[in-house]
Formats: C-alpha cells, structure tokens, sequence
C-alpha cells in the first residue's frame, strides 16, 4: 500500500515543483532580481509548467526590465505563436518595443 501513494507523489511532484519555481520566479521580478527571476522561469517550464503565456508574459516583462530589447521581440514573437489572437497587453508591449 505504501508504493502507490508514493508513485502518486512522483507524478505531483513536478505540478508542485513548477509551481514554485514560477511563483519564486514573480517574487525575484518584485524585488527587481530579472536574471534571477528568467533562471526560475526556465525551470518552471523544464518541471511542467502547463501556462506558457503566464510564462512568456514573465519573461517579456525581465527583458524589458534588463533593456534587453531583442531577447524581448524574441519572446514577443513566441507569444504571438501562442495566442491566436493577440491581447491587449501583447500589443502594448509591441507598441513600447517599436518606440
């Protein structure tokens, strides 16, 4: 009895694990950490994280923080890939980046 709740906690441990690292991820860009932050993102994905447009509008708003303009058109693309239509949001950020 006591291997299937273990296998159980195997398969949520990524969920919980990509969870953290994404909240971890927010907490860093509140205290203005953005390279610190963009690591925890990444490893969020690499545990599940199942939200990639949270994730991508992350790290769109680390690159723009560092200056990082082209790494953000980069991320600005990918988000456009995801979204069949474009939100608000993305299309400000598209704006800001053109200026």
């Amino acid at each position: 009895m006591v291997e299937p709740s273990r296998n159980r906690i195997r398969h949520c441990e990524p969920t919980l694990l990509a969870t953290q690292q994404f909240q971890n991820a927010k907490l860093l860009q509140q205290q203005g950490q953005w390279s610190e932050s963009l690591l925890s993102f990444e490893q969020a994905r690499e545990f599940g994280w199942k939200d990639l447009e949270s994730l991508h509008m992350g790290r769109l708003n680390a690159y723009f923080a560092m200056n990082d303009l082209e790494k953000a058109d980069d991320v600005i693309q990918t988000l456009q890939t995801l979204q069949a239509e474009q939100s608000g949001e993305l299309l400000l950020w598209r704006a800001e980046l053109s200026l």
